[in-house]
């Protein structure tokens, strides 16, 4: 495959290879040109995925809805109350008392 790139898109790739950033053993002309190429193109690849599965989705979504349906009913506390209940357990239950 033949690629010819735009000649911004060609001084981006030949700053990233000139900063050292890119090696890798001989196996076209540029193996280095290529290598950057490959890497921007394997960003690609990673953005156009999925994050969650819709399994993970489903899961993730339910336990929102819980904490929001736990908001709702004044069943949760602020963080400096959490912390402070949580220190006050640590403290008796390592304290004895």
């Amino acid at each position: 495959m033949v690629i010819a790139l735009p000649p911004e898109l060609e001084r981006l790739v030949q700053r990233q290879v000139e900063s050292g950033k890119y090696e890798t053993a001989m196996v076209y002309d540029r193996p280095e040109v290529i290598e950057a190429i490959s890497a921007g193109m394997n960003l690609l690849d990673q953005q156009n995925e999925p994050e969650l599965d819709p399994e993970q989705l489903l899961i993730l979504r339910r336990e929102v809805k819980l904490g929001m349906d736990a908001i709702d009913r004044g069943e949760v506390l602020d963080g400096p109350t959490a912390m402070a209940s949580l220190r006050q357990r640590n403290h008796q239950r390592y304290s004895g008392s």
